[in-house]
């Protein structure tokens, strides 16, 4: 091979890639129905002209923002690859 690993590296790097590559695409989905369901909850909200009616709406659409940010890096679970690693030896 081209990149100097063998069959067995090379198949065990692409098995490694795509088990990360799902978890980010299950993040990336949690992540965007969640904004979805903020952007509709706030188009809702636009439908109570009364300031005093719809701020504890928009508190709670906040709330959940904050929240849901700080859960995204917890479903994000990718481990950090030190200097020295080559991307082969990457897990």
């Amino acid at each position: 091979m081209r990149s100097g690993m063998s069959r067995e590296e090379v198949i065990a790097t692409n098995e490694r890639l795509r088990a990360v590559r799902l978890r980010l695409e299950d993040s990336y989905d949690t992540a965007k129905k969640a904004l979805v369901t903020l952007m509709n909850k706030y188009g809702d909200s636009k439908t109570h002209r009364n300031i005093f009616n719809r701020y504890p709406l928009l508190k709670v659409m906040i709330k959940e923002v904050i929240r849901l940010e700080t859960q995204y890096w917890t479903l994000v679970d990718i481990p950090k690859q030190e200097k020295q690693e080559t991307v082969p030896a990457y897990k």
